[in-house]
């Protein structure tokens, strides 16, 4: 399976498959303070819509934690939160538990920027995902190192040809792609910050 993003920006983007239907949205608004990450999943449209008070009427809301309605009148619902942390270890909010990150992930191995990120999803089997120099990419923490999945950033096409930025999903993981989303918006956030600081002498010697 592959999702294909409407912008260059992981954490900012709606995440739509190869026929262009929208699956799920990761939104990061600017914030001063801190940052808040959610990722929200695309409501069927034959499930009824329900509605909540506002102060500017009614709007629409997909479960109780609506997320919206996205363009093309997609609705989303709120399937989980990052809580970033500038001092201390980021939080996650998913499937009624808030787990900081330092206790949702485990350090292993070394990448281009730092330790690679390894979780157990709920099914019992451990994922890692490898913080490479350009990209994230999620395996299977076994001896084989299967793949599960890679995000592929935005091509303009200088040089070759030019290409959406996408999270291709490998047969047979489609069954934790809930898991899959909120892990990757965590760690391609923390992979490109990282990223950044690297490029950045002022931002390394801070």
């Amino acid at each position: 399976m592959q999702l294909f993003l409407t912008t260059a920006s992981p954490s900012n983007a709606v995440y739509a498959d190869a026929s262009g239907s929208s699956q799920y949205k990761i939104s990061t608004p600017f914030g001063v303070r801190h940052r808040i990450t959610t990722i929200s999943r695309v409501v069927e449209r034959d499930i009824p819509r329900r509605w909540s008070s506002s102060s500017n009427g009614t709007t629409p809301s997909s479960n109780g934690h609506g997320a919206g309605v996205g363009n093309g009148g997609d609705r989303f619902a709120l399937l989980a939160r990052v809580d970033w942390r500038l001092f201390d270890s980021s939080v996650i909010h998913f499937r009624g538990r808030e787990l900081a990150t330092r206790e949702f992930f485990r350090k292993e191995g070394w990448g281009w920027y730092g330790r690679h990120r390894v979780f157990t999803a709920r099914d019992g089997r451990e994922f890692k995902w490898i913080l490479g120099a350009y990209t994230s990419e999620l395996q299977l923490n076994d001896s084989a190192e299967t793949p599960v999945a890679i995000y592929r950033p935005k091509k303009l096409g200088l040089f070759s040809k030019p290409r959406k930025a996408s999270l291709e999903i490998f047969p047979p993981f489609e069954d934790i792609l809930d898991e899959i989303m909120v892990t990757f918006a965590y760690i391609e956030r923390l992979r490109k910050t990282k990223e950044r600081t690297a490029r950045s002498p002022t931002l390394l010697n801070k």
